[in-house]
């Protein structure tokens, strides 16, 4: 079982000791130096990361993360969805990098609301699956608009690909691995009651990856890690 937290929400040397993994945030709003993944890897030995994919490959440009990002990458109208274009791929030829750097087993992939079920974002999903299709990476996707159950159960079965979800707010269509980020049941500022922790440690399993992405993600994460170990 992996329980971390989304960023660095304490010194990174408290992180590394008192978690199993962290997931990187900067790599959703934009492209990080190469050589600040290379100390992170340097300094941490064999703790885990995880990564969130740039959101050029999620995210179209009127986005109101992009209010962070300050490179200029191609066209931005080419941005998002998943599309096969130079831009796209360029960001996901970028992020397999930095999964190589890292020694990162998994990339998340979190899609806005807009990105709704249609043909052209079913056919984008599979294509760009399908092209980076890698045995070394496990792919997670995390989505926000509206899908049918049915199609979202095709799609996470016929790619092999993780389904990203809040345990309090959905279930996971993945079965063996699952990967869980925890947003706060009322919101970011939310802090786990003892409750929702003993609930959420009925409902994980061994190889499952949760993922506190809270205001108190460090103080959750702790005490749900210290429950999980308990004797």
């Amino acid at each position: 079982m992996h329980i971390g937290v989304c960023g660095f929400c304490e010194k990174r040397q408290s992180i590394y000791k008192d978690f199993d993994a962290l997931e990187l945030q900067n790599t959703f709003y934009d492209f990080v130096r190469e050589e600040w993944l290379k100390k992170l890897r340097e300094e941490s030995k064999d703790f885990e990361f995880t990564l969130k994919a740039l959101q050029i490959i999620t995210h179209k440009k009127d986005s109101p993360t992009y209010r962070r990002y300050r490179s200029s990458l191609g066209n931005m109208d080419n941005y998002g969805n998943f599309r096969d274009t130079e831009e796209v791929n360029e960001a996901m030829r970028v992020m397999l990098s930095y999964a190589s750097i890292l020694n990162s087993k998994v990339i998340i992939f979190q899609t806005p609301p807009s990105f709704s079920e249609n043909d052209e974002n079913i056919k984008n999903i599979y294509e760009f699956f399908k092209r980076y299709r890698k045995n070394n990476i496990i792919y997670g996707w995390e989505n926000r608009g509206k899908w049918n159950s049915d199609t979202l159960k095709e799609i996470f079965e016929s790619l092999g690909i993780i389904h990203v979800v809040d345990p309090f707010f959905s279930e996971s269509i993945t079965k063996e691995m699952r990967y869980f980020r925890l947003h706060g049941k009322g919101g970011y500022s939310y802090s786990y009651t003892n409750d929702d922790l003993m609930y959420l440690k009925g409902k994980v399993k061994n190889g499952d990856y949760i993922m506190f992405n809270n205001t108190n993600m460090c103080n959750d994460a702790r005490s749900f890690r210290k429950m999980i170990h308990e004797i």
